[in-house]
């Protein structure tokens, strides 16, 4: 019996009231509304990604529940960071995305640099960022590695110990502009040679 039925489910991301993709979401959502659904973020007090028992609160479970029983779903995001085929386009360079396995609060962003192809080395161009005021960072320190962790048991954790090598954080806020988006990729994009 599928009385909890949604024929369109519309989510909308953004959390600024006069955002485009609120309006899109909107327009969607009028479009279909007597078979749509719309969730506004904008709207719904989220609990505090935890990574464990937020996934449990009501509000997570009534979500996840809306979009299993709903035969589509549209999901107007805004871009709150990069322009991500901006970043693609770069050779060497790419944003991290989410695995399969894990679950991701997406709330940073992670650039992997392949130092053989892009011809630049993280340390070089976490410097470019710092000579231009853009805040960056290399990514944290393993726990397994930190002094009060290093008896702690550990498994296997090679990859981790990659992303670390190749990976640096980049600004990441909901109130990036553009210009300042465009002054970061404008630096990505930059070839002045390993150093």
């Amino acid at each position: 019996m599928l009385l909890n039925y949604i024929m369109h489910l519309v989510i909308s991301c953004s959390l600024n009231k006069s955002s485009k993709s609120r309006m899109m979401a909107e327009y969607a959502y009028n479009l279909y509304c007597k078979d749509a659904k719309i969730i506004d973020f904008q709207k719904i007090s989220f609990p505090i990604c935890d990574g464990n028992k937020c996934y449990d609160h009501p509000i997570v479970e009534e979500l996840k529940s809306d979009i299993k029983n709903s035969s589509s779903i549209l999901i107007a995001s805004p871009i709150y960071n990069y322009d991500l085929n901006a970043v693609s386009k770069i050779s060497g360079l790419r944003i991290l995305s989410c695995p399969e396995y894990a679950k991701n609060n997406h709330w940073l962003n992670i650039l992997n640099i392949d130092e053989k192809i892009y011809h630049k080395s993280k340390k070089k161009l976490i410097k470019e960022f710092l000579d231009n005021n853009i805040q960056v960072r290399p990514i944290w320190h393993l726990n397994h590695l930190q002094k009060p962790y290093k008896t702690c048991q550990s498994f296997k954790i090679i990859f981790a110990q990659k992303l670390v090598k190749n990976c640096i954080c980049l600004p990441s806020s909901f109130s990036l502009t553009k210009k300042e988006q465009s002054e970061i990729i404008k630096i990505m994009e930059s070839k002045n040679g390993l150093g």
